[in-house]
């Protein structure tokens, strides 16, 4: 519920403060479905029959709530981009190029 009161504040106020609390609140998100997720395949590896019927379940709730987040932080990005305060990627930079520039595509060779 904070992250959808915050949000709406981020909605309302375009604050830009608020925008990147909000922002920066994402990764506790994952962790927690992360480790929420752990724990369930630790009790069904324990055999605990109620974790063993309601997994399928239990894994939808996660990964459902999990995407909720992400759209009520998705609130901040426009408001933080606005302000240029944003990265333009999230990955991290690659070791070794990988065919910088090169987007041919491999196509199979005929048998015969």
């Amino acid at each position: 519920m904070h992250s959808l009161r915050l949000a709406l504040n981020v909605l309302a106020t375009r604050d830009i403060a608020l925008a990147r609390q909000l922002f920066d609140e994402k990764p506790a998100m994952r962790s927690a479905e992360r480790q929420a997720t752990e724990s369930h395949y630790e009790r069904l590896r324990s055999g605990v029959l109620e974790s063993i019927e309601t997994s399928s379940i239990h894994l939808d709730v996660l990964r459902d709530l999990k995407r909720i987040h992400g759209h009520i932080t998705s609130i901040a990005y426009p408001i933080l981009e606005a302000a240029d305060e944003l990265r333009e990627t999230r990955l991290r930079r690659a070791e070794t190029p990988s065919h910088e520039g090169n987007f041919d595509l491999a196509m199979p060779q005929p048998k015969g």
